[in-house]
Order: C-alpha cells, then structure tokens, then sequence
C-alpha cells in the first residue's frame, strides 16, 4: 500500500472553489512528496522545533501498510479527515468504517488504519503533528471521535484555514477552536444507517473477497467466481451488499485497484503489464480506472514514491 501524499515542510496552494465558503481543494500545484511516518521525525523540523499542521486534499490521502489487501498502519500524526463528496472507508484492526457526506472522523496519533479514496472522493485531511499537542497541551481529544458536520460547516472550514495557516508556535488557538468543533459534534448514527456487524450473507461475501484474491484477475469473471462459490452472481450481489454497501463487480474492481497499488509501489512492472495481469481491458481502461479513484494516473502516482 502507498504511503500518504504528506507534502513538503511548506504546505502547498491548492486552488479552490469560487464560492466564499469552501476549501475544496483540487490537485496540488506541484507533486506530492510520499514520506513515512517517521520520515516526519515525530512532529519535529530540523532544528528540533515542532512542524505545523499539513492539509491535504482527500483524495490524494492514500495510507496503509503493504499487503493484498490495504492493511490497517499507525501513523505519528493526529489525523483529521472529512467527506464534502463521495465515500471514504477506513480500515481498522477489528473494524471496518464507512464515511459518508458530511461526515467527520478524528483518528488519535498511534491508531493503526488503512485507507484509500476512491471515485469522486472530495474533502480534506489535517494532519497534526502529536509534538503540537504535547508541547503546547491543546485539548484534543484522547481518544478518536467519529461524528456528522454536513458537507459544508463554516467554522471548520474557518478552523482548517488558521491551521493551514499559522506556524506551530501560533497554532494553540486554532487547535482549541477544533477540540470545541470536535466536542459538539452529531454522532454518525442519527444521519446515516449503521453498517451490519454481523448478517447470514457476510460469511459469502467474505470467501468471495479471499477466493478473488487468490485467482488470476484477468483470467476470471464475478460469474466465475461466483459459481466456485456455488452460488450466482444475484445471490453474491445481495450478499455483498449486506456486508460491504457495495456489489460484488464493485469490491472486485476496489480489489483490483488496491494490488494496482501494491505493484506501483513494490515492483517495477510496466503499468501495462499490471492492466494485464489485473484483468483491465486495456492500459487505457487501466489509466482511466487509476484516474478516476485516485485523481493520479499510474506514472504519475509512481514518481510520487520517489
């Protein structure tokens, strides 16, 4: 899995929209920078002084340790994401969370998670370095809040402002006005139908994700996949419905993206080879699916891990 698109010390000018009100960001003037979490030296800069907050727009935000599957990594940084468009899911250790428009979650320095944006995914990420909540004692919270803002909130788009803004040593304010955003929030479950836990259909949903994983992508279709499972592709689409919100065509070609991924990042294959062996019909179709989940083509997302 990629690392996230952390930018430079600097944080770059993203271009938003017209309207007085949004931060919607869109893709960053120059290349985001990939670094690892200790590649951010615990918060500091060079000369031991703690770094500020980076914003990032969502949809470069790519993050979770190397794996098949997107697996769930820790990062140094208090992570604050929120959907204006679209859908993000985050990978926990035990846990799986859905985030719709509008929805806000506060991850704690040291949680582990998994994430990857995908089609028409829009909204930001800060990522606080935890040196800022040690050294100047904001009150964060200690523990990670998931919550509904709506997709458009003037005082945290006021809030994401100062803190994209201000140095570290000026950030106290902006911080507290965000613990005081974070304690009144609305939680997920009044605005949006929690996800079943545990339904009859997840068990075949489950072994359909583990026997895709395990086959060649080009050489198989759902209808093939589903009759190894001695079922039908109705029956599968139902099932995983029920347990991923998603059908079964769609959490093959998530699967697909995410070993897309996977073989940018740890291997030197060609992207036309990896549209080959994933089963895309062609590179264009490749490049195209790449595009539209991650706002990169595959050269491009592949020279940001340099």
């Amino acid at each position: 899995m990629a690392r996230a698109g952390i930018c430079d010390s600097k944080i770059p000018s993203f271009p938003a929209r017209k309207s007085s009100d949004s931060l919607t960001f869109t893709h960053p003037e120059r290349p985001v920078r990939m670094t690892s979490p200790q590649g951010r030296g615990g918060g500091h800069g060079r000369h031991g002084k703690p770094q500020g907050v980076s914003l990032l727009p969502l949809a470069t935000f790519v993050w979770g340790a190397p794996g098949p599957r997107p697996k769930p990594r820790t990062r140094t940084e208090h992570c604050l994401v929120w959907v204006t468009r679209g859908h993000l899911g985050l990978d926990f250790p035990r846990r799986e969370h859905r985030l719709g428009v509008g929805d806000l979650r506060y991850i704690p320095a040291g949680t582990a998670f998994a994430s990857i944006p995908m089609r028409d995914t829009e909204g930001y990420v800060a990522l606080i370095p935890s040196a800022l909540i040690q050294d100047m004692r904001a009150i964060l919270p200690a523990d990670g809040i998931a919550g509904h803002i709506g997709a458009t909130s003037p005082a945290l788009l006021e809030c994401l402002r100062k803190l994209a803004a201000c140095e570290a040593r000026e950030i106290f304010a902006p911080l507290a006005g965000l613990a005081e955003i974070l304690e009144g929030l609305s939680p997920l479950d009044r605005h949006a139908p929690s996800r079943p836990q545990q339904t009859a259909d997840r068990p075949l949903a489950e072994r359909f994700l583990t026997l895709a994983r395990h086959q060649p992508l080009g050489q198989v279709s759902v209808a093939d996949l589903a009759r190894k499972l001695d079922s039908n592709v109705a029956t599968l689409d139902r099932a995983c419905l029920a347990a991923r919100g998603m059908r079964a065509v769609e959490m093959l070609n998530k699967l697909r993206l995410e070993l897309a991924v996977e073989l940018l990042r740890q291997s030197n294959q060609t992207p036309a080879g990896i549209a080959a062996q994933l089963g895309y019909s062609s590179l264009a179709h490749f490049t195209r699916s790449f595009v539209a989940a991650t706002g990169r083509t595959p050269d491009a997302f592949r020279a940001q891990l340099c």
